[in-house]
């Protein structure tokens, strides 16, 4: 399997964990459901305080996103947020919104200063 096969496959299998976990909770009343759907909130917050703390310090370059995968993350990104904010964890929402954009500047900014070096 490829590189851009396991990102991908990666992706999709998170997010379908994570969606699968609060449509069950919010839709067909399943208590075990929301406790998956918090349990996956709070390690994807713990990953986020991990990156904004140690990932940074890393080059992005060597992690390089397969093509189009710009697109799905940020629809991703926005759909998780739009999830936990109905399902009322408003403080979770914004500081994943606040750690996400972080990231994303600091992945951004390592990229260009990069190519700015290289060129």
């Amino acid at each position: 399997m490829s590189a851009a096969a396991k990102y991908w496959a990666g992706a999709i299998a998170s997010d379908a964990a994570v969606f699968g976990a609060f449509y069950l909770w919010q839709f067909e009343s399943s208590k075990g459901a929301s406790n998956v759907f918090a349990f996956l909130m709070w390690a994807v917050i713990a990953h986020r305080i991990f990156m904004i703390f140690v990932g940074n310090r890393t080059h992005f370059e060597r992690l390089p996103r397969p093509n189009g995968f710009g697109t799905y993350h940020w629809v991703s990104e926005f759909a998780i947020i739009c999830c936990m904010a109905w399902a009322g964890m408003f403080w979770c929402a914004g500081f994943y919104t606040f750690a996400t954009l972080a990231i994303e500047g600091a992945r951004n900014r390592e990229l260009r200063d990069s190519k700015a070096g290289s060129a």
